[in-house]
């Protein structure tokens, strides 16, 4: 009993669940939108990334625990999901801002706040190199899995191909790629490229079955 009961503790220490607001420092992706709005803070409790309405689209934004400090960091046109590195001096931002398009940002501590750092480019740059330009690809979903313990980021990706099938008027996937980057999230560059059975190996991630 008395170790379901300090469990129970931890557990809700972890939470830390604030009133009116869902305060959250897990070391997993939350999910933000324009109505689900948790309040996400850094592991040190100095900092929080939350959604709030703008004067047209709502905006995720950082904070300073004391609220002294807000800086905008992009606006949501859908959801986004944030991941704080352990040290609090950096998070990961996966924007789904389009239904067959995601992209990926570092936010870097800066001065007396953070800076966005984009990662898409330097990924999907990637990308494509190792096609050869042979496809026209026709969806990209890149979803930050797991900061590392280096301070770099490991990145998911599922890139999507399709053909026309004749006679029949549909789309079937042609091509489905399934693949993971190390990236340095201060520079936005790819490190190195893995497999899905070498992500799956070495960090456990089935990236065939992640919410894509």
């Amino acid at each position: 009993m008395k170790v379901i009961v300090c469990l129970a503790l931890i557990i809700g220490a972890a939470l830390d669940l604030g009133p009116g607001a869902e305060a959250l420092s897990l070391p997993r992706p939350i999910v933000l939108d324009a109505q689900d709005r948790p309040v996400v803070r850094s592991p040190d409790g100095r900092w929080t990334l939350q959604v709030v309405s703008g004067e047209a689209d709502p905006w995720l934004v950082v904070k300073s625990s004391g609220g002294s400090l807000t800086t905008r960091l992009l606006p949501i046109m859908r959801s986004c999901e944030v991941l704080w590195r352990r040290d609090s001096l950096a998070f990961s931002v996966t924007d789904a801002r389009f239904a067959d398009h995601y992209f990926i940002f570092a936010g870097q501590k800066s001065g007396d706040s953070f800076r966005l750092v984009p990662l898409t480019p330097s990924l999907e740059g990637s990308l494509r190199s190792s096609l050869g330009g042979k496809y026209d690809i026709d969806k990209i979903y890149a979803k930050a899995l797991r900061w590392l313990p280096n301070g770099s980021l490991l990145v998911g990706l599922n890139a999507v191909i399709f053909r026309h099938i004749r006679p029949l008027p549909s789309w079937q996937p042609a091509v489905e790629l399934y693949r993971a980057y190390v990236m340095d999230a201060t520079e936005g560059r790819v490190i190195h490229v893995l497999s899905r059975n070498a992500v799956l190996s070495q960090y456990h991630f089935d990236l065939e079955r992640q919410d894509w």
